[in-house]
């Protein structure tokens, strides 16, 4: 009788378990929600001048010392330098058009309006210690 209890006991627990599992794996953001997160942060955090965000959160060291010219700590101070100085950045994110997923690298397309002019972006990303960061952009 004891071993029945204790496997009942058991196997509700295991389910329970897997409940829980399921349903965070169901509703856990895809790697494209994500990087689509990153577009919108990138554009909140230049607006809001906000350095500490946008060098160490949302660029890639990769992307920072190809900017800079300096490695590792000193890129991001460098960046964080060069944010707290923009003037007037104003940025309104018009779209994500798309966004495509490749392992550890994405890419993402966007229309970003700089004041009144409205400008196709192609957006890299990387995933850099399991968070995606931009690792580069190009005009379309």
């Amino acid at each position: 009788m004891r071993a029945r209890r204790l496997t009942l006991t058991l196997a509700i627990v295991f389910a329970a378990a897997l409940a829980v599992a399921v349903v965070r794996w169901a509703t856990a953001p895809s790697d494209a929600e994500r990087v689509r997160g990153v577009v919108e942060r990138f554009v909140t955090a230049t607006n809001a001048r906000d350095a500490a965000a946008l060098c160490d959160q949302v660029l890639s060291l990769r992307f920072l010392e190809a900017q800079t010219g300096a490695r590792g700590e000193r890129a991001r101070s460098l960046c964080r330098r060069d944010i707290a100085s923009l003037q007037d950045t104003r940025l309104r994110l018009v779209a994500i058009e798309a966004v495509r997923v490749d392992g550890d690298r994405a890419v993402a397309r966007a229309r970003i309006a700089y004041g009144s002019v409205v400008r196709r972006q192609r957006l890299f990303f990387r995933r850099d210690d399991g968070q995606w960061r931009i690792d580069g952009g190009s005009p379309l």
